[in-house]
């Protein structure tokens, strides 16, 4: 008697159960809708201010709708060929209402949406197409010795068919060293870097950009100009430099007054002002006190007398002088 109230209780229970689960509810949700492409097909969406949130109401059972709150917490992606969004190139409006209810995840639920906004989302769906595109490099900014060499040549672009059709001829994909990479560049010997392919910045009306491209790095190898030049100077003139003290106690005559043939190589600002003029160097004669005393008959010019970034080599850079020392 005790065994049959027992189960008498829990099949109660499990039809109480049931019946609450088949009891039909209606709840409202807001699930995010995306309308996406294919490898074959691309989808755009092409309403103004969709930001891809639908609001709406379902209606099923307890059971049904607390399994279509998990699926609608996802993004339910519509693509081409399921039910409700169509294959076919071209313009196409879309029943929310409809795909929403067959989407595959949705489908074997049995729910029904209503007051579904926006009801009617206008689509674009265009054939994925694929173009070959000569890579070039941006030299805005960049002073290179020779042409740099781009590893492989070219990037192929999957793109919606009109924009591909659209494409202007010679059309070439820029690439751009990664910032801060020219500052660095050496000019000793050439250097290969990782540069990124970016997906080229194309639209067409209601939207469409192209999807891809293959690479997505290439290998640039350049080398900078040379930041040093050099140039020759027939002549430069020569001076004598003495101590203070001694400037009235010695006449100094330098028997050659000039260093010939002056190679200067440094910075290519710094020579460029040597060679317009700007800037004009000295071979200076420094004499110490105790080379006045000896009276040294020659000495070895230099061309700074101060640190400079400039080098100067010259075949002969020895002067003769002719030191004598003044009456009291």
């Amino acid at each position: 008697m005790l065994k049959t109230g027992a189960l008498v209780t829990v099949v109660t229970l499990l039809v109480w159960v049931w019946a609450e689960n088949e009891s039909i509810s209606r709840i409202s949700a807001s699930p995010r809708v995306a309308v996406a492409g294919d490898e074959r097909l691309a989808a755009t969406v092409l309403e103004n201010g969709w930001t891809g949130t639908v609001t709406c109401s379902l209606r099923g059972s307890n059971a049904a709708l607390d399994t279509a709150q998990r699926v609608l917490r996802e993004t339910v992606v519509l693509q081409p060929g399921i039910a409700g969004v169509p294959s076919q190139p071209g313009e196409h409006g879309l029943d929310m209402a409809l795909v929403l209810r067959e989407h595959p995840a949705l489908k074997r639920l049995g729910v029904t949406f209503d007051d579904v906004s926006p009801s009617l989302v206008r689509v674009r769906i265009d054939e994925v197409v694929t173009r070959s595109v000569p890579l070039t490099l941006n030299l805005e900014g960049l002073e290179l010795d020779g042409v740099p060499s781009i590893v492989p040549p070219t990037a192929e672009l999957r793109l919606p068919k009109p924009i591909a059709d659209a494409l202007p001829t010679g059309y070439e994909l820029r690439i751009s060293l990664p910032d801060g990479a020219g500052a660095s560049l050496r000019d000793d010997q050439s250097q290969t870097l990782a540069v990124a392919v970016p997906i080229p910045a194309l639209t067409m009306a209601g939207g469409a950009r192209p999807l891809g491209v293959e690479p997505s790095t290439v290998a640039v190898t350049l080398r900078a100009k040379s930041r040093t030049e050099s140039i020759v100077l027939p002549t430069v003139p020569v001076w004598i430099s003495l101590p203070p003290t001694e400037g009235t106690r010695w006449d100094v005559e330098v028997l050659e007054s000039f260093v010939a043939d002056v190679t200067v190589t440094g910075p290519r600002e710094a020579i460029a002002a040597l060679r317009d003029g700007r800037e004009s160097p000295r071979a200076w004669v420094l004499l110490s006190s105790d080379d006045l005393e000896r009276r040294i008959e020659e000495k070895q010019v230099v061309f700074s007398t101060v640190p400079t970034p400039l080098g100067f080599r010259a075949a002969r850079t020895v002067v003769r002088l002719r030191i004598t020392a003044r009456e009291r």
